[in-house]
């Protein structure tokens, strides 16, 4: 048990800055995020247009709402380099917000990495709604200039020393992009199981508030994607819900002293496996 304990933990970690090879603001100038990340200014483009008119929003689901406030979008496909050097396992953080449209299927498009698919039909309203933060995640292998993605190489993804990642326009409006950063190592030197669990969190909340209506004084201001509110919804309509009791005051005390017995267990397990001579 404690060995499983033990294994969860880094699942909990934040990105890890010493990882990060290569950031990108995207339609912006420099910026340090809130977790250190020095993003560079907007660089290593095909094409498109840098648009900041986000920059005025609040986008929920993230400490760093600064990253998705500026975009570069084009009408046609386009394209980022991204300078990869050595040779390992990398991770591949794309950033998106949509900040315009206020419904599903507005906006679709697709990613490849070289020729590629890697993401396809991505609408990222119907994935986080509007004006919030959605990551997506891409593992490769790097090994003698070539990428491989599931064990299998994608032509033409390398060139002088730079990743190819092209945005192409699908059937729905325009591809775009809010930041990019490249991690050399696993998806557990990432965020990657935090945002996977709130997303999928989201899209239970989604499902429950369609079950059991939101009563609203006047129900066309509601934004069905407005979380919070979905949330605050869910817990006073289900109030012997697993969800109520998690974030009650007993139940957050209760993980707390799981966690600190876990730390401590661990880190006896680590010190007895390691003996002083």
């Amino acid at each position: 048990m404690v060995g499983i304990f033990c294994l969860l933990i880094p699942f909990v970690f934040a990105l890890d800055p010493t990882r990060v090879k290569y950031a990108i603001n995207c339609g912006g100038g420099q910026i340090t995020s809130s977790d250190g990340i020095m993003y560079q200014k907007d660089t290593g483009f095909s094409s498109g247009v840098s648009n900041d008119a986000g920059s005025e929003l609040k986008v929920k689901m993230t400490k760093s709402p600064e990253l998705y406030q500026t975009e570069r979008y084009d009408t046609q496909d386009f394209s980022y380099s991204i300078p990869i050097e050595e040779p390992g396992n990398y991770v591949l953080i794309l950033k998106f917000s949509e900040i315009y449209f206020n419904s599903e299927g507005q906006k679709k498009f697709f990613i490849k990495i070289g020729d590629t698919f890697v993401v396809k039909d991505l609408d990222i309203y119907a994935k986080v709604g509007k004006n919030a933060a959605y990551d997506e995640f891409i593992k490769f292998k790097y090994e003698g200039e070539k990428i491989l993605i599931n064990g299998k190489e994608s032509k033409n993804s390398v060139q002088n020393g730079k990743i190819k990642v092209e945005f192409v326009k699908g059937e729905k409006d325009n591809p775009k992009i809010n930041a990019i950063v490249l991690v050399k190592g696993e998806l557990t030197d990432t965020d990657y199981y935090v945002q996977t669990e709130r997303i999928k969190k989201i899209q239970e909340l989604k499902e429950l508030s369609r079950k059991k209506p939101i009563k609203v004084e006047r129900k066309e201001e509601f934004d069905q994607y407005d979380y919070e509110a979905v949330e605050q919804n869910v817990i006073e309509r289900d109030e012997d819900s697993l969800l109520n009791v998690i974030l009650s005051t007993p139940g957050l005390v209760l993980i707390a002293i799981v966690s600190s017995l876990t730390y401590f267990a661990c880190k006896s397990t680590t010190k007895n496996r390691h003996p002083k001579f």
